[in-house]
């Protein structure tokens, strides 16, 4: 091999049997032989350069594809990463949504609520103005005649009174007969109605 050298040397006949080789023939023997094993040896080291080179190599390529293989995997974490990042970005603003939808929805229905009592509170009052009105109007009209026994044809006009609460916005007055009495009559007028005569008490304007 590359680091030993093995040469045998031809054996020296026996004393007597002939005459010895010669010196440089024993060196030529020991040059050839030296060469053949040099080259042999060469040949070997070189045959274990090749097979360390391709060894080598096929290292190499393995290292490109680990390093590949761990490159692809990295992109792909990296991928699902942003997806997962996405993903928590969107369901977070889908929970602010939801919870800013649900705190509208309780303002509007307090609003709602309490516009409800509001007008549950007009109305009770509207009723109540409603039912003392008619109380009132019950009041007013309890005592006057039949606008049938009055004699509106010998009645005489004696003015008018302004009254917003009337359609024309103003009463007419006139002086009637009733029961053979005076009496001052009241006349509310509507624009499609005929007259509609009232009666105040009946001898407070009677005269002589």
């Amino acid at each position: 091999d590359a680091h030993r050298l093995a040469l045998q040397l031809p054996r020296e006949k026996e004393p007597g049997a002939g005459v010895r080789a010669h010196p440089d023939h024993i060196y030529d023997f020991v040059i050839a032989n030296l060469k053949v094993a040099m080259l042999d040896s060469a040949k070997k080291h070189g045959e274990q350069l090749q097979e360390m080179r391709n060894r080598q190599k096929e290292a190499i390529e393995e290292v490109r594809n680990l390093q590949t293989r761990a490159l692809g995997a990295r992109a792909q974490t990296e991928k699902h990463q942003a997806a997962r990042k996405r993903i928590e970005a969107q369901m977070k603003k889908t929970f602010t949504d939801i919870a800013s939808e649900q705190a509208k929805m309780e303002a509007y229905r307090r609003e709602t609520k309490a516009r409800l009592r509001e007008l549950e509170i007009e109305h009770d009052s509207l009723m109540a103005r409603l039912q003392r009105s008619q109380t009132d109007q019950g009041a007013d009209f309890q005592g006057l005649g039949l606008s049938s026994d009055v004699d509106m044809e010998s009645s005489v006009r004696t003015g008018e009174v302004p009254n917003d609460l009337v359609p024309t916005g103003q009463i007419e007055r006139r002086e009637a007969r009733w029961k053979g009495a005076r009496t001052t009559v009241e006349i509310i007028s509507f624009a499609s109605m005929s007259p509609r005569a009232s009666m105040t008490g009946s001898k407070s304007r009677a005269s002589s």
